[in-house]
């Protein structure tokens, strides 16, 4: 953990001094989501993408974010676009199959909960 608050300080500082870096700013949000600060990684991915559209990375690291905040069919969109850039990352293939497969769990929760409330009432 002490790295990784070490390459914000670091990061953060470089940004001060350049901060048109699409680069730094993936690299910010990289040390952010190690450190489960994924509200302020979406925001360095996000600066990043507005720097670079063309940066596949941005878009990767901003779909690492909105993952870890829980949002994710905007992560799975994110993935979407960065495969547009980069059809071939497996990163972004196994990063998207696995927040389809999130969100596809969490849409079936209720569904679960409700078929086990109702085999509990069956037993009452």
């Amino acid at each position: 953990e002490a790295k990784f608050r070490a390459a914000v300080m670091h990061y953060s500082a470089a940004i001060d001094l350049v901060d048109d870096s699409a680069c730094f700013h993936t690299n910010l949000a990289a040390a952010h989501i190690a450190l489960k600060d994924h509200a302020n990684a979406l925001k360095m991915a996000d600066k990043a993408h507005r720097l670079d559209p063309a940066y596949a990375k941005a878009l990767y690291r901003k779909a690492q974010a909105l993952e870890g905040l829980g949002r994710l069919a905007e992560a799975v969109a994110a993935y979407d676009s960065g495969l547009e850039l980069l059809p071939d990352s497996k990163q972004m293939q196994d990063g998207r199959a696995a927040a389809a497969a999130g969100m596809q769990a969490q849409q079936q929760a209720p569904a679960t909960a409700l078929a086990a409330i109702q085999e509990k009432l069956k037993e009452m």
